[in-house]
């Protein structure tokens, strides 16, 4: 059972979440809120860190240490394939780290691949310059080869319009 200001906030947030253009600013201050309770349930954990990212992305500086606690999560609970495709995307995208990133979106891919989990993992594939390896994976995964973003990906990397600053897929 979370705590009742756990479950506030993230009603606030499914609210604002719901908006057609969340706003920035609101996401960094739900998620640190979230953070600053000092729950430790990996899902609000998880959520905070969504609305953070999904802030940063769009220009906003939070002030959340998002590697470190998806780092966190992932280490109380190693099978936790979401935190660990967060967690892949968070050391790219924010730590710079993509050979780490890579190594845990691998295996969260290997626990279950999730659709997130293999683009993500093919998009960093194509960065680091192995775009047959990023098509095999693609290709490997019928369900995520059949969606409009695994489609999208394979047509850019097999037509050579490849730019992973403008992917869809990218982090941000």
């Amino acid at each position: 059972m979370l705590e009742p200001t756990v479950q506030l906030l993230l009603e606030e947030l499914a609210q604002e979440l719901e908006r057609p253009a969340p706003s920035p600013p609101q996401l960094a201050s739900i998620a640190e809120r979230l953070i600053e309770t000092g729950t430790t349930d990996s899902e609000p954990l998880l959520l905070a860190c969504r609305a953070a990212s999904l802030a940063v992305c769009e220009g906003h500086r939070v002030h959340i240490d998002l590697v470190g606690i998806l780092r966190g999560i992932v280490d109380r609970e190693p099978g936790h394939v979401e935190a660990r495709v967060e967690l892949g995307i968070a050391l790219d995208v924010f730590a710079h780290n993509p050979k780490e990133a890579i190594e845990h979106l691998e295996r969260a891919v290997g626990i279950e691949p999730t659709s997130d989990g293999v683009l993500g993992l093919a998009r960093l594939y194509c960065e680091r310059g192995s775009r047959r390896q990023a098509l095999a994976l693609i290709r490997a995964h019928p369900g995520v080869r059949e969606s409009a973003a695994g489609q999208k990906l394979e047509q850019e990397i097999t037509s050579g319009d490849w730019d992973g600053l403008n992917s869809p897929n990218s982090g941000c």
